[in-house]
């Protein structure tokens, strides 16, 4: 009897363990699902218009002397 109790004891601790995990792993999706919703609400074609904007101020400043570096950005 106790090495039934014993074994009982050893799986109800392995099933606390896991729903733990199963807990984190859940609360990890949740966090994630929500990163990739608030990207899904980003106008990526102004983000790249801002960079090349930003960059080409950048290669203004450095006053290069030949064009083809502004012509890249």
């Amino acid at each position: 009897m106790d090495e039934n109790v014993k074994d009982i004891n050893k799986a109800n601790e392995k099933v606390k363990s896991l729903e733990i995990e199963v807990n984190n792993t859940k609360e990890l999706l949740t966090n994630a699902n929500k990163e990739i919703d608030s990207y899904k609400y980003m106008d990526i074609e102004i983000a790249e218009i801002e960079l090349n904007n930003k960059l080409e101020k950048y290669v203004d400043k450095l006053s290069l002397k030949n064009d083809i570096y502004k012509s890249i950005y």
